[in-house]
């Protein structure tokens, strides 16, 4: 690192910003040496040296424990971010050294269970804690094509409609179970309480459609009612259940806290003798060289939504 004061030019080295910040932590040089494994004099040599660099002191070494000066003070928030950055470069530095992705991409859609991503990435952080994992919203087809071109390493939706000869490769997870839910106090529940309720029943409310079914071709399947509202966005999907703005038809996976919290109930339908699933996948691109961080993710991945699924049961 270099630095300019007075038009002199000064190389401030990283040991010095850390011995600096360290000392100033914990409040004493024998501390300080002891936390970074160095020798006190060799320590307090290190802090000397800095501060001719400077030009100022540091410390007041009058008492029995050095005390930062004035500019210490104004120096030490710097520094703290200067050591923290220095940490982390070195950190993904030796990581990228070993192999190690320093970032990874995954598109997804909107229908897979939340759970899914915060429990597969709280499984691997630990062992990958400097790789950037972004998460992407993409429609299938966006999805399709973001790993053909390599902008993504990994892809998670319902299972594309794909050539018989395909260049992608995929791990099946498992299926994803719709059942048709309401708000909480919603006309339709009083009436699946004390009856099941009619598909023509249905058909002559507004149903409430995740936009991810229309571009993955499932509206045939899933749309009921002639009179649907598409909705991209989720969280404003079931915002609009709860203000009694139409029914919907959703994977257990995403309702499932909301039932058992009671802010959504589920409907009993009369023509619904077995649930509406559909399977959801793993996507990669075949020529990707397995690397350690995607293949912990995969696997992950796979781990959770065997557990999940057993959670989803319950309701």
């Amino acid at each position: 690192m270099r630095s300019t004061l007075g038009g002199i030019v000064m190389s401030l080295s990283y040991e010095q910003i850390r011995a600096f910040v360290t000392v100033a932590e914990t409040g004493s040089f024998s501390a300080a040496a002891r936390t970074l494994g160095r020798d006190r004099s060799t320590l307090s040599q290190v802090i000397a040296n800095l501060e001719i660099d400077l030009g100022y002191g540091l410390f007041e070494r009058s008492a029995k424990f050095p005390v930062l000066t004035r500019d210490g003070h104004a120096l030490l928030a710097h520094a703290k971010n200067l050591a923290e950055y220095t940490s982390s470069f070195e950190s993904l530095s030796a990581s990228i050294g070993e192999g190690i992705e320093s970032e990874l991409t995954i598109v997804h859609c909107d229908l897979i269970p939340k759970e899914l991503i915060t429990l597969s990435v709280q499984a691997i952080r630990s062992k990958f804690p400097d790789t950037n994992i972004h998460w992407l919203h993409r429609s299938r087809q966006e999805i399709i094509a973001e790993l053909e071109a390599g902008e993504a390493d990994l892809g998670l939706g319902v299972s594309f409609k794909g050539k018989a000869i395909s260049r992608m490769q995929y791990i099946h997870l498992a299926n994803l179970h719709f059942i048709p839910v309401v708000g909480a106090g919603h006309p339709l529940v009083k009436v699946s309480e004390t009856e099941k309720v009619g598909i023509t029943q249905l058909r002559g409310v507004r149903q409430l459609v995740p936009e991810d079914c229309i571009t993955a071709d499932m509206q045939s399947s899933v749309v009921l009612s002639p009179h649907y509202q598409r909705i991209e966005n989720m969280s404003v999907l079931k915002a609009l259940l709860e203000i009694h703005e139409g029914w919907a038809l959703l994977p257990k996976g995403l309702v499932h806290d909301d039932l058992i919290a009671g802010s959504l109930v589920r409907l009993n339908i009369k023509e619904l003798n077995q649930a509406v699933c559909f399977p959801i996948s793993l996507w990669s691109f075949k020529s990707k060289n397995p690397t350690p961080v995607r293949q912990s993710l995969i696997e992950s991945i796979c781990e959770t939504i065997n557990r999940l699924v057993e959670k989803y049961q319950q309701v």
